[in-house]
């Protein structure tokens, strides 16, 4: 549920428009805190990422339509691929306004047949949404292209956007410190998919470390249950016993742990929105390695906050993290500095949230 990660900020500034707030969502770990927090959550069964049988696909639609009629909402913002299609048809059906975020497109887009089938169903969603929200432009302008969307429809945004105050270095107390020779902490923060190149970071950093034994490497996200999908637990067991990286789990505050780091890394080929992990490091200083890769690029000028490798590549991947390493203390702390100044100037919640508020604005009032 990213809900408790990144929307409260969004609900917060709605309900200081004087809306009132309630939420439609798989029940995960995060529920019954958002509960215990005075949220008021409903709790959709049915929506599974992976799951693609049509038999699901009509439970869903059905629970989507079952759930408006009781909750009656007066608007609806939608996000990721399931709610924002089959929530969008559902609330126009039930003559409700509706708007969609379209926060990365995954792994469809790699399998061009479903990404045809899928596109059918956007289409007609998009037809149906007040207005659809890009988190990249590559993804604005493949629905623009293929008429997917309306071009008067597509709204771009820098990624969910962050609170720099609540990210800010200030909150490290001292943890980051000047690094020794040789001694840099790197760490990738996402869900284990190979996809998101874990793979390529393992292999990347069991050469660094070779070269450079006083390196650290932290992993932090969910193991898969496949590992044709990603990294099982068993595979992440293995890894640790060769000492090369260090598993932290799952963190639900990953701020202590990005404040110790100097190198946020993610070597990801996944088709992103932008990753909110590169975002959290930018706004708390880190310096940044990752692919040249749609959502990704977007938070890396290279050689000025950090750089940028090709995908599925663990020489240059290797490269760069070893460029870091040998990089002056003056040279580090430039970087991260030039990681805050861009996350301050292109990825401050406040310009993002207002987009969601003048169109609930806008639409509501056009509705009643």
């Amino acid at each position: 549920m990213h809900i408790i990660k990144v929307r409260k900020s969004l609900i917060k500034a709605l309900e200081d428009e004087g809306y009132v707030v309630e939420v439609l969502t798989a029940r995960d770990e995060y529920f019954d805190t958002l509960v215990a927090e005075g949220y008021k959550i409903h709790e959709i069964n049915t929506l599974e990422r992976q799951g693609t049988s049509v038999v699901e696909q009509v439970k869903l639609y059905l629970e989507y339509k079952t759930n408006y009629k009781k909750i009656r909402p007066d608007f609806v913002i939608h996000y990721t691929i399931k709610p924002n299609i089959y929530g969008t048809l559902v609330a126009s059906s039930l003559h409700i306004p509706s708007i969609m975020t379209v926060n990365g497109l995954g792994q469809i887009y790699e399998n061009q047949k479903l990404f045809k089938m899928v596109s059918v169903l956007y289409r007609r969603a998009c037809n149906k949404s007040k207005a659809v929200i890009f988190q990249n432009a590559d993804d604005q302008q493949i629905f623009i292209s293929k008429k997917i969307v309306a071009k008067k429809k597509a709204f771009l945004v820098n990624g969910s956007g962050i609170d720099c105050q609540l990210f800010s270095p200030q909150i490290c107390n001292g943890q980051a410190v000047q690094p020794m020779e040789g001694k840099l902490k790197f760490i990738l923060i996402t869900r284990l998919l190979w996809t998101k190149g874990v793979r390529e970071y393992y292999e990347a950093a069991e050469r660094i470390k070779k070269k450079y034994p006083q390196a650290t490497f932290y992993i932090v996200g969910y193991t898969q249950d496949n590992e044709r999908v990603g990294v099982t637990s068993s595979i992440m067991q293995e890894w640790q016993k060769t000492g090369i990286i260090q598993f932290l789990g799952s963190i639900p505050d990953i701020r202590k742990i990005l404040c110790g780091c100097d190198v946020a890394v993610l070597p990801s080929y996944y088709r992103e929105g932008i990753p909110r992990f590169l975002i959290e490091a930018l706004a708390l200083g880190k310096a940044i390695i990752t692919t040249d890769n749609v959502g990704c690029r977007e938070t890396v000028v290279d050689n000025w906050n950090g750089f940028m490798v090709p995908v599925k590549n663990v020489d240059h991947l290797y490269k760069a993290m070893e460029k870091m390493i040998v990089m002056t203390n003056e040279k580090l702390t430039e970087f991260k500095d030039n990681s805050r100044k861009f996350a301050i100037e292109k990825f401050d919640e406040k310009e993002i949230l207002k987009v969601y508020t003048g169109l609930t604005d806008q639409y509501l009032t056009t509705h009643n």
